[in-house]
């Protein structure tokens, strides 16, 4: 599987190379960026998973779980990319259609396999029921964390080197602001698409075990 994704991002890295190339452009250059922080959560979900040592440790473990947990929302993100979709010449419409969804599939795809790497090893220490209950909270999380992106316009690492303006937005916005409902509205249906593409994922391991993810 960590041969796929690899193989995806390099695809939707070259696909925006000959974007690039064929339009003299840098539109949806981005791209490149945003796969790269959605694949950010993948990589330390992957090394908890595979070292022992800090996945033993509290401090250790705490510490990365803070940074993934940051991050995680970045790859569901990449969804909301299809915004910036309209003609643009000479490129085709459908080519950049294509793109920019297979970006998001691809960003996606490192979101579910982190998930479920994190899932499998929160149940090796607590229990499967805990597990499932991580996994449908970080999925919640996820969704208001898009919105919070999205529309705020706030980054991942803001809540590390901005908290208290970050926290202020959110107190003019959703407190004495009009946008609490639009924000609990997008995060149910975004949360829920995601919590029901990742129980699609699951219940195909179920009836695959040779698919090789860790759905444990």
């Amino acid at each position: 599987m960590e041969l796929l994704l690899l193989a995806s991002f390099l695809f939707c890295s070259m696909l925006i190379l000959f974007r690039v190339k064929l339009s003299n452009s840098f539109m949806y250059g981005f791209l490149t960026w945003n796969l790269m922080l959605a694949a950010f959560p993948f990589v330390l979900s992957s090394f908890l998973l595979h070292s022992p040592k800090w996945n033993s440790s509290i401090l250790r473990f705490g510490l990365v779980f803070t940074f993934w947990l940051l991050f995680f929302p970045n790859t569901a993100y990449i969804i909301t990319d299809l915004i910036h979709l309209k003609v643009r010449n000479p490129i085709p419409y459908w080519f950049d259609l294509l793109l920019v969804f297979f970006c998001s599939f691809t960003g996606l795809m490192f979101g579910i396999i982190s998930l479920m790497d994190m899932q499998l090893i929160i149940s090796s220490k607590m229990n499967k029921v805990v597990g499932w209950l991580f996994s449908i909270t970080i999925l919640c999380v996820t969704g208001f964390g898009i919105y919070v992106g999205r529309f705020l316009r706030w980054n991942s690492w803001d809540a590390i080197l901005q908290p208290q303006n970050v926290l202020k937005d959110f107190y003019h916005t959703f407190v004495t602001g009009d946008k609490a409902i639009e924000a609990v509205l997008f995060t149910c249906v975004f949360s829920g698409v995601l919590l029901l593409v990742y129980l699609m994922f699951k219940i195909f391991d179920t009836n695959n075990k040779s698919s090789g993810l860790h759905f444990d």
